[in-house]
């Protein structure tokens, strides 16, 4: 068993949970609660697997930051603001155990962490801290040594299954894989906080002017206008919630399908802007998008090369876009085939480069930024083509993304309430357009081996 001396810190690795302890005091919204103790905990140390006890004597313990007025208290391990609901008043120790007076922030948040602890929901407190020194201590109650025990080398899982422990490591929480969001990346053009329709005025031809001889007249000119309009279409998400998951949970499951609805909306919205369908609720992408220019490889469909991509490139500078944000957006597939094949066949120069980016984000395919998403497609048919993928080539900045206020999160205790059950449901409102369809061209026929 290792005494540890142990203080808090600005980024620190996380105690065991112990029993809160939690109870308002009078006025100001000010909670009096446990966050530490001398419970064992089974830890890799740099003396080996070992239980570790944090010391709780007065010289083992330095509680300034604490102490000092500005301490966080967070709802969860995530270090953000959303994640603060208050600050600490005052700690110190109190029979060999950490207590603390915590002020709770009139916030949302806040009055959420408040109301919890008021229904006597919340069951548990840790604290950050960091090892300043590491001490042996002994076996804690005579046990078998503490290495014998960590390493369990005299014992089967077979014949002593019920003495093999399992430690939920929630602070390394696995999220699930999603497609990288990349058309905001590359430079769309965002208008957020939207309230009403929107129609943006556009010229889509110019006057002439002529050389005339003197005394002569400049046959007119006539410019043509149109407008690029934007609508709401509503992107939602939602999923259900136990009572008895919501209060068990470690990590807390409420925040982190929160950040998940949230997540899959930015997913959802990127692949709309790059294929979306135009059909029913869903707005018209890049690809479906009337006017963009179109570079093909074959009647079935064919490897890209090298002359292909520069004739997409010169499909858009001939529109007279502005170069200030243009670049490539394809898939993960077609990043294989780009980093394996060469410009020109027998040489060593591949088309894409990653060994010439400065940076694994900063890939450069002709000098234009390039950047591979799974949101491209890879499913597309051309005659008796299939799993054919795309590349698009624009001018991100002619890419419209329009907003009708935020990502709206509901918690709805309500409809379920007889179980217990809690939705989380979340709304947002978007719509998208190109300010010119010429700005992007796109291949859509490209076989990957």
């Amino acid at each position: 068993m290792l005494h540890q001396r142990f203080k808090d810190q600005k980024t620190p690795a996380f105690g065991p949970e112990i029993s809160a302890d939690a109870k308002l005091e009078e006025g100001d919204r000010l909670v009096r609660l446990s966050f530490s103790s001398e419970i064992p905990v089974l830890r890799n140390t740099e003396m080996g697997p070992a239980y570790e006890v944090l010391g709780h004597e007065p010289s083992e313990v330095d509680l300034v930051r604490l102490n000092s007025g500005s301490a966080p208290v967070l709802k969860d391990h995530r270090r953000d603001v959303d994640s603060m609901v208050g600050t600490v008043v005052s700690a110190q120790i109190e029979d060999r155990r950490g207590r603390a007076v915590v002020r709770l922030a009139d916030t949302k948040e806040g009055n959420s962490m408040l109301s919890r602890i008021e229904a006597g929901e919340v069951q548990s407190v840790s604290v950050g801290y960091a090892v300043h020194e590491l001490k042996p201590a002994g076996e804690p109650n005579g046990y078998v040594p503490t290495a014998v025990l960590a390493g369990r080398n005299l014992v089967t899982t077979t014949n002593a299954s019920s003495l093999i422990g399992t430690q939920q490591m929630h602070d390394a929480f696995i999220e699930v894989l999603k497609p990288q969001v990349r058309v905001m990346e590359l430079g769309a053009t965002v208008l957020p906080g939207l309230v009403e329709n929107v129609s943006i005025p556009r010229q889509t031809a110019g006057c002439s002017a002529e050389w005339i001889e003197e005394n002569a007249e400049a046959t007119e000119s006539t410019p043509g206008f149109d407008a690029v309009t934007l609508t709401m279409h509503q992107l939602s998400a939602n999923t259900r919630i136990s009572r008895r998951q919501l209060k068990q949970s470690l990590p807390a499951v409420d925040q982190r399908l929160s950040n998940d609805l949230r997540a899959q909306i930015a997913v959802a919205l990127d692949k709309a802007a790059i294929a979306g369908s135009g059909v029913a609720e869903q707005p018209t992408g890049i690809l479906n998008q009337t006017g963009i220019g179109s570079v093909e490889l074959g009647a079935d469909g064919d490897l890209v090369t090298w002359a292909k991509l520069m004739e997409l490139v010169s499909k858009v500078e001939s529109a007279n876009v502005d170069p200030a944000t243009l670049g490539f957006l394809s898939n993960l597939k077609v990043k294989g085939y780009l980093m394996s094949t060469p410009r020109i066949a027998g040489t060593d120069t591949m088309m894409l480069d990653p060994d010439a980016a400065a940076t694994a984000e900063d890939l450069r395919l002709a000098g234009y930024k390039a950047r591979f998403s799974g949101n491209v497609p890879s499913d597309l048919t051309k005659g008796s083509g299939t799993d054919l993928s795309a590349v698009i080539f624009g001018a991100w900045e002619d890419f419209l993304i329009g907003q009708w206020g935020g990502i709206d999160l509901i918690v709805d205790d309500a409809t379920e309430a007889a179980k217990g059950n809690v939705r989380l449901v979340a709304h947002s409102e978007w719509d998208i357009a190109a300010r010119h369809a010429e700005s992007f061209a796109a291949i859509q026929d490209i076989q990957t081996p």
